[in-house]
């Protein structure tokens, strides 16, 4: 990225958001390419400390060119000159839809799994409880 337009994008990079594979992306900007709430925290976040330390990740969420939402686990890179100062920003970043799928179902899974136990649990107190009752009777009349 060269003022906030980009120089580079690879082929997987295109098809993740939908940007053709022979699109000059020259006149592009990489803001398009993300969320409003990505984009804040690139500002507040993302680029203060690449500036520090050189480079910033997290889990963000890019916009496709249909205007859907991708999720990605996103590294930025500050490539600096021979002045140390920032001349580009590189990043990467991979589609995490599906982990996010498989952890949802996941969740959802543990959360059955839950309920189940719960609904063991009561129906042993239930059963235990309806047991003691004539139990004892029965104790209680053979003594």
């Amino acid at each position: 990225m060269q003022d906030g337009r980009m120089v580079y994008v690879n082929q997987a990079g295109r098809r993740m958001v939908g940007l053709a594979l022979d699109a000059d992306v020259g006149q592009t900007k990489v803001a398009d390419y993300y969320t409003a709430e990505s984009n804040a925290l690139f500002e507040r976040e993302g680029f203060p400390a690449a500036q520090a330390s050189g480079a910033w990740s997290a889990d963000i969420t890019m916009r496709h060119a249909d205007g859907s939402a991708i999720p990605v686990s996103f590294v930025g890179i500050f490539i600096r000159n021979a002045g140390g100062e920032p001349a580009y920003t590189a990043c990467v970043a991979r589609d995490i839809s599906t982990q996010l799928q498989a952890a949802h179902a996941m969740a959802a899974a543990l959360e059955q799994q839950k309920e189940a136990l719960a609904m063991k649990m009561q129906f042993v107190t239930t059963v235990s409880h309806e047991f003691r009752t004539p139990l004892g009777v029965i104790l209680s009349s053979a003594e």
